[in-house]
């Protein structure tokens, strides 16, 4: 369900966790220069010490269970069906997109662009685990998306209301749905794309 190789590679999933870590944090400074002041100082130090440690410890367990379902067990299924891998991909993030509707973000911001933006994030991932082959890259960066969103950058409305430091009042799903495409297609080329632009350049 996790790798086609011997053993879990924890490493592959640090690497997935710190690039995708990477990529929110350029994101949200992008976001906060483009519109100043949409960030807002929201730490309480007792009440995130408490969330911090919950989320990583539960953070990770939570991620790794969903990509077993989503980009293993339906990820492979579908792929007995068509053997395709964007129909199978596209299918399971269809299933994907589905639980994450009931949300509460949803009804403040519109069904259809939330819609697509789970999708768009449920393709991302599922793209990543047939194109490496393996779940690691896939856990970590779904870890590091949750985790930073518990931890350090929050929003109203929030399927998982937390202390984190900075929350914003102003959730965009236009600017959101935006960054999830380019941070997809960032990530994706740094790991799959990287050596291919070394080698040109030597």
């Amino acid at each position: 369900m996790i790798t086609t190789r011997q053993a879990i590679s924890w490493q592959r999933i640090f690497q997935g966790a710190a690039v995708w870590g990477v990529i929110m944090l350029c994101s949200v400074g992008i976001e906060s220069v483009l519109f100043p002041g949409r960030y807002v100082w929201s730490f309480d130090a007792q009440r995130w010490l408490l969330f911090s440690m919950l989320a990583l410890l539960l953070t990770p367990i939570q991620c790794a269970a969903e990509e077993v379902f989503f980009r293993g067990y339906l990820l492979q299924a579908f792929g007995l069906i068509s053997r395709h891998p964007l129909v199978a991909a596209s299918l399971s993030s269809v299933l994907f997109t589905l639980p994450h509707l009931a949300n509460p973000e949803v009804t403040s911001n519109g069904m259809l662009i939330m819609a697509a933006a789970y999708f768009t994030m449920g393709l991302f991932l599922a793209l990543v685990a047939l194109r490496d082959a393996r779940l690691e890259l896939s856990i970590g960066a779904h870890t590091a998306n949750n985790f930073f969103l518990i931890v350090f950058f929050g929003y109203e409305d929030s399927p998982l209301p937390t202390s984190a430091i900075f929350t914003t009042q102003t959730y965009d799903p236009v600017f959101s749905l935006v960054s999830v495409v380019v941070s997809s297609w960032v990530f994706y080329a740094w790991f799959f794309h990287r050596a291919k632009w070394l080698t040109k350049r030597s």
